[in-house]
Parts: C-alpha cells; structure tokens; sequence
C-alpha cells in the first residue's frame, strides 16, 4: 500500500448558491475544483512519475470534481459543530472522460463563516480506461481501485 498526497490550495472562488426548495438540495453553478496531476505526490520520485504517466499528466494536467449539487438532511438546519451527512452529485473528468458520482459528504461548521468537507469515493482504473501501472517488469502491480480523500476548509462570506 502507498498513498498520495495533494496539499494543492485553490484560492479564493465565487459560485451563486441556489436552493431548490422543492427537492431539498443546494445547487452549484459553474463550482468546480481542478487538482493538478502533477501535484500528486507518492512520497518517491518513481512512484510519482509512473502515477503522472499512468494519469496522462503531460496531455490531461488536471483532475477536475465539479460540485452540481449537495442533496440537504430532512432538517435543513444550520451546520454546527457537530458532522451532519449529506450527499454531493458531482461530475468527475480525468484523462478526457466524465464520470457523474454521487459522493457521501460530511459537513460541520468550524469557524464563525469557516466550514469544514470531508468526503471519500473509491475509484476504479479501469472504469476510466486507464491500466494499473506496473514496475520491476511486472512483478509489483497496483491494484485497480484506490480512494480519492477530500478534506476541504472553505470560507464563505457574502458580496452585496
């Protein structure tokens, strides 16, 4: 088992939030993060540079994870400190396919208008079409399915 770090910040962006109060969920325009291929980092020069092939760094430089819309609890109250579940509809691209996922996502308020993501979602090569890279003519191969960590601090505030 390896893993792959990503310590990538995004700066500031804008998005117009909606919400459609008949289905309980929260849309999001045009809101999307764009995760530098390159950036990923193995913890070994080799490891990176066969990930970065393996994920066609050099003609798809970005893994991108459009947020579409967060499907809200029933109690539609505020977050607070405390992990509240929701679930996230999203539209993954990498290596120049799109995949729509629909991710569990949990959320609490960490600051006065600071809020804290965490999310998951396992990930297989082949439903990309990409083959598990191998070293040492075959004899180390990685495993088809790895999981994607989300771990986002996001500030909101408001323009009038």
């Amino acid at each position: 088992e390896f893993t792959c770090a990503c310590e990538q910040e995004f700066g500031t962006m804008k998005t117009n939030l909606k919400i459609d109060e008949k289905t309980n969920t929260v849309l999001f325009p045009g809101t999307s993060l764009k995760i530098k291929t390159a950036g990923l980092d193995c913890g070994h020069r080799i490891m990176n540079k066969d990930l970065q092939k393996t994920l066609q760094a050099e003609t798809h430089p970005f893994i991108e994870v459009e947020l579409n819309r967060v499907l809200l609890n029933v109690s539609r109250k505020e977050l607070d400190q405390y992990w509240t579940h929701l679930i996230a509809e999203t539209c993954m691209s990498m290596v120049d396919k799109r995949r729509n996922i629909k991710m569990p996502v949990q959320a609490r308020r960490v600051g006065a208008n600071v809020y804290q993501f965490r999310s998951f979602q396992e990930i297989r090569l082949s439903d990309w079409d990409i083959e598990p890279p191998t070293a040492l003519l075959g004899a180390i191969k990685v495993a088809d399915t790895f999981v994607i960590y989300f771990d986002l601090f996001v500030e909101v505030t408001q323009e009038n």
